[in-house]
């Protein structure tokens, strides 16, 4: 039979839309039509029901989503905000309540990025504050039910509405088992509540439920997918009463609702929203019932100025205000409403999470409000939770620059100054880049203030306010706050408004304006002194700002803020001086001293691990002595007294590494200059202060460079008299490490003042201790990296796996780790033995030399330990066989887990074969493609590679001065060196990454091979999808003047749910023609690949082609699991921009040399690097 067809929602009503939404949508509380059965009968469901009034929504977000906002748009349709209101909660920034939002029933909406957000804690209490108003409503009327009271309201016109409260907790096993603190008080609410008109729905994903006490509440649920029907369907349990195991809901798509939703918003006046307890008091006590919408008269509230608002004034407190934590909310105040009340600006709360802000209005009026804005968060936020930069086109934000703690960057014209400006662009691209691939929750808060002469200055590629930034700032700490005099009514303006989550109209707008910016033309501005406020999907809020403070209490409260913040900086260092802490970092050297160390040439050197450890425990003992006899020691720098060697960079880069940790130095990276080699050697007296000053909150390794003789070395009396001189000078966030002859820092020690205070002699680096390494160093390398694995603490849905694939052939190193890796296991209480059995399967499954013996018998006979299983070298998939190894290898390891802990050695054929079968395969296993190649330790240091030439190429190359696209390969730039054209062909390479930092033109580089794919001739006409997390296409396409993303006839979508349902079509029904994939930016958590197999990959006719975008993720940090695949599948990589990356390393290709240019890389293919600029794809150039 066919599958029964997707009814549309609006379809199965009773009336049209206006008729629902018109003079009766006032009608009393309804069933809803929710779907259509087998026999296309329509399903009817009552949610407003007391009897049994809690329930549960399941299955994966991708359904779950369309069903809830079928469930609520179909309430909201027949039910006017008088009869239904809507609470909305979860910690993934509103991704399910996508479109409903906007809702004029929607009374409060928390949608924080974190389960441990404060919004989350105070939710249960906004709810039994509403809870206790409603109970006092019915007292008061004498209606101790809520269905009593519906029923008096629709015979008695005077009652006032008060409608049924459906509070929708979305992803709530997941929160509840985070938060349990959370489950008594829902708990309690869930049974009181029912009387009062509240329902409870929670929607959770299948393998998540929540606790026993609460599901006990729960009394209909609805699954998806239906345990029974077709695919899509769903089912429908309520016990005694109904069951549906398999029907069909109804679908609306937001193209359909948003409009209804502005004709709903039009009709009726919005819900009144619940008060929170910072902004509202709670209600009387039962006994003492109120009016239901009604509040005494606010007090009458003093005009303070905005420092003494928000407790900035000389009497304010607000050091103790800086004290809480980042994400107590502080609800920064800005002015006051037309009653005398406070108006606080709360998207600016850290807690709050709404994204960025745009001011419009005359110079004047904008300035004050970004003034007060400034101010109210300097009050409420320290410099260590939160940042400010300022941008300005031609004077700054605020006026005159505020010399605040908080700011990082002030700049009041950028326009004039393309030299600024590029400073500017680097800034931000570099904090969005540091804050991606960094722990985000480490950093502070970043506001960026930034007067805009138009929309244009929002850019893609190039000099200007980096726009994927602007995209992906809120998720990583970094809010935007533009300025501007208007809005105009262009395409450009229209894309640019959809970024700002909230809007303030400074001063008096045109109504065009006032329209575009508040959604509202005709508002009133009685005096030059109004302001409206609009935020969310809150209509705008008239209010006054307060008066600015008299200049000198700002100057005052500027110094004190300094003051405060130096003392802060000063205590916060104290603690990591503590002498247990510092006994608990010797403790972990063990775990934290690597077995190689890398050389500049991107090679792995086995280093002396005892000398290295040896080091680091002399200085953090050294330390701890001192903190002992109440000595605070301060920043000591320190001196190897030898020649350099490789071990010196490790002691110096871990060493910053804790001091980084602990706050002792703002970054702790490691910076490495070579005497003679370096242009410092041309004149040290003159730039040994920048370079002390230019590597502030860095650790900086000095040596001489090999070769160089006692006249030309650094170590000269005259040179560090001059460092010792600049140190005095300059406030000392920077640790330098002296290495050189033993003999020279004796002489400087004894004839240059200052020195020996300043500098530590570390003993365990002399010449001549050296502690001889035991073991594989290589060995020993991977196995500290899976000893470091164990003792992270992760949920255990984080958790990586023990198993672990090998792809490479040295036999004898695997065995070696696999029998480490069971003793280390044991010893740490995972495996009760830890010993290793080893054994060899073919791909039939039998194992090799043992007749009668099966895998199974393998696993029970390693129970405890290790197993160390082969692949039979001949072992790969023959022609028709069936694939027993593979299957049997995932029903073992699903039926035993980690006990054993299996290894499997396959080659790269056999590997895909074993992803081919396992669609889980990377999850179930960690990847060891080889082990590092590592160098004798006895060999000479390396010294830091020759910088190489910038290539020959032109900086900026056209797509029409490549050769027209002929035939099936896709010119994409030219060669340096030669400048011949490089292409790219899918034929020979059906896949291709496409990695780079931000700014680096990967939009520009995918829009040529889509621009490229479209024209090619000979061939049936390609089936293009693009998935564009960040509208990166979109936003270069608007740049061009183009009037649509990507191209026509391409699919393109910025939704992971339906790229997913397009991969699943074409996996369901494989093409005819070929099909391009561009997956851009995806996000893990929502993989828009989930539905994709990875031997659709591999199958033989390359129907389907992949290019994966990303950016270039940081050395040292986890690489996307599908740029293995690629890697190992033998696919090129386009890799964009200067920067090293561990896409770099994972390819072995050294970025380009020369300064920076947009569109400038590498193309990696067969092993080989081809430098190259990319094409200009602008088709109007």
């Amino acid at each position: 039979p066919q599958p029964t067809p997707v009814p549309s929602l609006l379809d199965i009503q009773d009336a049209p839309v206006d008729e629902l939404i018109g003079e009766n949508w006032d009608r009393p509380p309804h069933r809803v039509p929710i779907g259509v059965d087998d026999d296309l009968g329509i399903v009817l469901f009552d949610v407003l029901r007391t009897h049994r009034p809690h329930g549960l929504l399941t299955g994966p977000r991708h359904l779950r989503d369309p069903l809830l906002r079928t469930l609520v748009f179909g309430l909201a349709l027949r039910h006017s905000p008088n009869v239904v209101n809507f609470a909305f909660a979860d910690f993934s920034r509103g991704m399910s309540f996508v479109g409903l939002g906007s809702l004029p029933h929607v009374v409060t909406a928390v949608h924080p990025t974190s389960a441990d957000s404060p919004l989350l804690s105070r939710f249960p209490d906004v709810l039994e504050t509403e809870r206790r108003r409603r109970e006092a409503v019915l007292q008061n009327t004498g209606t101790p039910w809520w269905d009593d009271y519906q029923a008096a309201v629709a015979g008695d016109g005077s009652l006032d509405p008060l409608p049924a409260l459906i509070v929708i907790i979305d992803n709530a096993g997941p929160l509840l088992e985070t938060r349990s603190d959370l489950i008594e008080p829902i708990v309690a609410l869930s049974r009181k509540c029912p009387a009062q008109g509240i329902r409870l729905v929670f929607c959770s994903p299948d393998d998540a439920a929540l606790p026993p006490e609460l599901d006990a509440l729960v009394s209909w649920t609805m699954r998806t997918p239906g345990v029974a029907g077709p695919p899509g369907s769903a089912s429908l349990h309520v016990p005694g009463e109904m069951s549906l195991p398999g029907f069909r809901p109804a679908h609306i798509s937001l193209d359909v609702a948003d409009p209804i939703v502005e004709r709903m918003r039009e009709r009726a006046r919005r819900a009144r929203r619940l008060p929170w307890p910072d902004d509202a008091a709670p209600p009387p006590a039962p006994s003492e019932p109120s009016p239901l919408d009604t509040a005494a008269p606010p007090p009458a509230v003093p005009r303070f100025d905005v420092l003494k608002l928000n407790g900035g004034g000389a009497s304010g407190m607000f050091e103790e205000t800086w004290a809480r934590p980042a994400l107590d909310p502080r609800d920064p105040a800005i002015g006051y409403d037309p009653d005398g009340e406070v108006v606080t600006l709360y998207p600016l709360d850290i807690s709050a999470g709404i994204p960025h802000g745009l001011i419009v209005g005359e110079t004047e009026a904008r300035q004050h409000v970004l003034r007060n804005i400034a101010l109210a968060l300097a009050s409420c936020y320290s410099p260590g939770d939160l940042t400010f930069a300022f941008g300005g086109a031609g004077a700054h934000p605020l006026g005159e620059p505020l010399d605040l703690p908080h700011v990082a960057f002030s700049d009041a014209e950028l326009l004039g100054r393309p030299q600024r400006l590029r400073e500017f662009t680097e800034y931000l691209s570099g904090e969005l880049e540091s804050r991606i691939f960094a722990n985000s929750t480490d950093a502070p808060g970043l506001l960026v203030f930034a007067d805009l002469p138009s929309p244009s200055s929002l850019r893609s590629e190039g000099p200007g306010v980096p726009l994927e930034l602007v995209r992906r700032g809120p998720a990583f700490g970094v809010q935007f706050l533009f300025s501007v005099s208007t809005v105009e009514d262009t395409t450009e303006w229209e894309r640019v408004l959809s970024l700002f989550g909230w809007r303030v109209a400074a001063d008096r707008l045109p109504p065009a304006v006032l329209q575009r910016v508040l959604g509202q033309a005709n508002l009133p501005f009685p005096d030059e002194h109004t302001a409206y406020l609009s935020a969310g999907s809150d209509g705008p809020r008239r209010f006054t700002l307060a008066p600015d403070p008299p200049r000198p209490a700002i100057d005052d409260f500027v110094q004190r803020t300094q003051r405060h913040w130096a003392a802060l900086s000063g205590q916060a260092i104290e603690p990591s001086f503590d002498a247990s802490i510092l006994d608990a970092m010797v403790e972990e050297l063990p775990d934290r001293v690597p077995h190689v160390e890398q050389t500049p040439d991107h090679e792995y050197k086995a280093i002396d691990t005892g000398k290295v450890t040896n080091a680091l425990r002399e200085i953090l003992v050294g330390q701890a002595e001192e903190s002992r006899d109440g000595r605070p020691p301060g920043l000591r720098h320190l001196i190897f007294p030898a020649p350099y060697v490789l071990e010196m960079t490790t002691v110096a880069r871990l060493y910053g590494d804790i001091l980084g940790e602990h706050g002792l130095l703002t970054q702790g990276n490691l910076i490495t200059l070579s005497s003679g080699r370096s242009a410092w050697n041309d004149d040290p007296h003159s730039t040994i202060a920048p370079l002390y000053r230019g590597s502030q909150g860095s650790v900086v390794l000095v040596h001489d460079a090999r070769g160089v003789t006692p006249d030309a070395s650094y170590l000269r009396p005259e040179v560090i008299r001059r460092l010792i001189n600049v140190m005095e000078e300059e406030h000392e966030d920077a640790l330098l490490v002296l290495c050189g002859d033993a003999a020279r820092f004796s002489e400087l020690l004894r004839t240059v003042p200052g020195f020996a205070e300043r500098f530590r002699w570390v003993t365990a680096m002399e010449s001549g201790t050296r502690s001889e390494a035991t073991g594989d160093p290589a060995v020993a390398e991977v196995l500290r990296q899976l000893h470091l694995t164990e003792k992270q603490a992760r949920p255990p849905d984080e958790r990586l796996s023990r198993h672990i694939v090998y792809g490479g052939t040295d036999g004898p190193r695997i065995a070696r780790l696999a029998a480490e890796y069971g003793r280390m296991l044991a010893e740490l209480g995972v495996l009760s033995h830890g010993d290793v059995l080893e054994g060899t399967a073919d791909w039939l499954g039998h194992v090799a030399g043992e007749p009668g013996r099966t895998m199974a018998d393998l696993f029970r006979e390693s129970r405890g330990g290790v197993l160390l299983l082969h692949m039979a070298r001949e072992a790969i998939a023959p022609a028709e066989a069936e694939a027993v190894f593979p299957e049997r290898l995932r029903a073992l390891v699903q039926e035993h887990g980690e006990d054993p802990v299996v290894i499997v050695c396959a080659d790269a054929g056999q590997m895909i074969g074993l992803r081919r079968f396992d669609p889980h395969f990377t999850d179930r296993y960690r990847r060891l493609l080889e082990f590092p190649k590592v160098t004798d330790a006895s060999t000479p240091p390396d010294e830091p590679a020759e910088a190489e030439p910038p290539p020959d190429l032109p900086e900026l190359i056209y797509v029409g001065e490549l050769p027209a696209v002929t035939d099936r390969r896709i010119p994409i730039g030219v060669a340096g060196g030669t400048r011949e054209p490089v292409y790219v062909d899918f034929d020979a390479d059906p896949h291709l990454l496409v990695a780079g930092p931000p700014g680096s033109g990967r939009a520009n580089a995918l829009q040529l091979l889509l621009d490229g794919i479209s024209a090619r001739e000979g061939v049936p006409e390609a089936e293009i999808h693009v998935f564009d997390a960040h509208e990166i296409l979109l936003s270069l396409a608007e740049e061009y003047g183009l009037t649509e993303a990507a191209g026509p006839g391409v699919g393109y979508t910025d939704s992971a749910a339906e790229f997913r349902e397009t991969v699943d079509g074409l996996v369901r029904r494989p093409p005819d023609a070929e099909v391009f994939l561009f997956v851009i930016d995806r996000d893990l958590d929502d993989d828009p690949l989930r539905a994709l197999p990875r031997d659709v990959l591999t199958s033989s006719g390359h129907r389907i082609h992949l290019v994966l975008a990303r950016l270039l993720t940081v050395l040292d940090q986890p690489v996307d699991p599908m740029v293995s695949t690629l890697h190992e599948m033998g696919a090129p990589a386009l890799l964009l921009g200067h920067r090293y990356g561990e896409e770099n390393r994972l390819y072995g290709a050294e970025p380009p040399g020369g300064p920076g240019v947009v569109g400038r890389g590498v193309l990696v293919r067969g092993g080989r690097r081809h430098v190259l600029q990319v094409a200009h794809a602008s088709p109007f150039a």
